[in-house]
């Protein structure tokens, strides 16, 4: 069972990545690389530029930049270390947090050293260096992080070239304009070229990955993994705007008999169309999960009124409709709900129980209903 459910991971492997993104999932198979590399480069270059001032060399570097450099390298090697043992520890939400946090040290700590590497530096040709400090930042295939450190680098390195000319400079002759034409349209088209990549990455492998490890394949509804970590942030802004919302646990009925009866493949259609009619009576804003099997979970930014009144109208619609076995019977369909309000005090735990009793009330009671209150003699 252990292997069915985890698939190609361990528990260990699998335990820390629920309620991940399929981006964060992604930093987290590379986590360690990520964080060690950008950091690894950048205290190497501390260390090297502080051992060849002490051997004598590079005397037009004061040692109060060094120093300021240096310190600045020493915070980003902490706080890469915070990050390296503390990044995915905690639940969904705040290793999110955690993995953005560290994002925008990378960016920081990127822009620090090529501003300290350009303008202290006496070599005149480490703006061609700006497409490699901006490389370190395509891994996480944030378009907008690497957005924001192309510009940072690209300023840094027009500033550098007025306030101190020979860092592009090239005496006048033959090779004058073609010496800044190359440089020039090299800086811009490896600009582009690293944010097409990073775009790219993001928008066709991630986005893909995020298809197929938030939904369920056969409903397109969002899969059991997503459902815990998109309830904990709407319970956290009911809890800040005084909102409320509900939970609908819904249950084909007699689904066993269907698919004894007209085979498994029709039991996958009657599934899509319950799907399908969910998913249709919703608002965009809403949430719909398959729970597992032949249930599946609505999250209604709506109090109790509304929500028992759409969750009619949803049974009503699945219940007046007939599906096509083999374009000749009509098989009829019915569903029942059982539906839960948030309050405070309440947890995730306690509203899915509470739905779930009430599904499991309806389904003893008649089936093809939407149960909101429960007998006062079987309430907790």
């Amino acid at each position: 069972m252990a292997e069915k459910q985890y698939g190609q991971f361990t528990k260990e492997e699998y335990e820390p990545m629920v309620g991940l993104s399929a981006l964060d999932v992604f930093l987290a198979r590379v986590y360690r690389f990520v964080i060690l590399i950008p950091t690894a480069v950048a205290a190497t270059s501390a260390v090297a530029y502080t051992l060849t001032k002490i051997a004598g060399f590079y005397q037009e570097v004061s040692w109060g930049a060094l120093l300021i450099f240096d310190l600045t390298n020493l915070c980003y090697f902490m706080l890469a270390l915070h990050f390296y043992r503390a990044g995915l520890q905690g639940d969904s939400l705040e290793k999110q947090s955690k993995l953005k946090l560290h994002k925008i040290a990378v960016g920081i700590g990127i822009i620090i050293q090529f501003n300290f590497t350009i303008y202290l530096i006496p070599y005149g040709q480490w703006w061609a260096f700006a497409p490699f400090f901006i490389f370190f930042t395509v891994f996480f295939f944030d378009i907008r992080l690497t957005c924001s450190v192309t510009v940072a680098v690209l300023i840094s390195t027009v500033l550098s070239w007025v306030i101190s000319p020979d860092i592009m400079w090239e005496p006048e002759g033959p090779n004058y304009v073609p010496f800044y034409i190359i440089r020039i349209s090299y800086l811009i088209f490896s600009a582009f070229l690293l944010l097409s990549l990073t775009y790219l990455g993001s928008k066709y492998l991630i986005d893909e990955l995020e298809k197929y490890a938030n939904y369920d394949t056969l409903t397109h509804l969002l899969n059991r993994r997503t459902m815990d970590s998109l309830l904990k942030k709407v319970i956290k802004q009911s809890q800040k705007e005084k909102s409320t919302f509900c939970i609908i646990m819904v249950d084909i009925d007699d689904f066993k008999h269907v698919n004894d009866t007209y085979g498994h493949d029709f039991g996958d259609e009657v599934l899509k169309y319950v799907a399908h009619s969910i998913l249709t009576g919703v608002k965009k804003t809403d949430y719909v999960f398959r729970w597992g099997g032949e249930e599946i979970c609505i999250m209604l930014k709506a109090p109790k009124e509304q929500a028992q009144s759409a969750a009619e109208r949803i049974r009503k619609d699945i219940a007046d409709d007939r599906l096509k076995y083999k374009k000749e019977e009509a098989v009829g369909v019915t569903v029942t709900m059982g539906v839960s309000e948030y309050h405070d005090g309440l947890t995730i735990k306690d509203m899915m129980e509470d739905a779930d009793a009430k599904l499991y009330y309806g389904k003893r009671h008649g089936k093809n209903q939407v149960v909101v209150e429960l007998p006062s003699i079987l309430r907790v």
